[in-house]
């Protein structure tokens, strides 16, 4: 039972983090050189489309997450006690939750205030950067907080080195 949730959560984390890397690395360096207006077409078009997509991954990561903490023994009475802040591994694990609220959040923030907002700036005015620069921030942050994520989720299954 922990492999098949397991391979779903890092299936899901696949899906989720990879977009938004393909969006930082490849789709925003791609469009640059874009009109405006037209960059805002393309990443109102990508952007939507993604948008099922990565809400479904991370539906599926916290589906299969919290399961994945109980079976490895984890309570809800360790957690509201603090007791399973006790370990390197309750820590661990408290930090990539927070990473991943973390990612939620900025996800949440750019998906339905930002993102729309600054695409329609720029097809209404294409001289309203400040928009996109909130759009962009938002974006950046939650691919920054990807990979720590990830990296935490290593530490969790590997341990700490040394």
């Amino acid at each position: 039972m922990l492999q098949a949730f397991a391979l779903i959560h890092i299936l899901a984390a696949i899906v989720w983090v990879g977009g938004l890397l393909f969006f930082a690395l490849v789709a925003v360096p791609a469009t640059r050189s874009m009109p405006a207006a037209e960059r805002a077409r393309v990443f109102g078009v990508l952007g939507l489309r993604f948008r099922l997509v990565g809400w479904a991954a991370m539906a599926v990561l916290v589906v299969t997450g919290i399961p994945l903490v109980a079976l490895r023994g984890i309570t809800v009475d360790a957690v509201l006690t603090g007791a399973l802040f006790a370990s390197l591994w309750g820590q661990t694990l408290m930090l990539k939750v927070s990473c991943v609220v973390g990612m939620i959040a900025v996800t949440a923030w750019h998906d339905l205030v930002v993102g729309p907002a600054s695409t329609q700036a720029a097809l209404d005015d294409p001289s309203a950067p400040h928009l996109r620069l909130q759009s962009s921030v938002s974006a950046r942050a939650g691919a920054i907080l990807a990979p720590v994520a990830v990296a935490l989720a290593v530490l969790l299954v590997r341990g700490w080195p040394g």
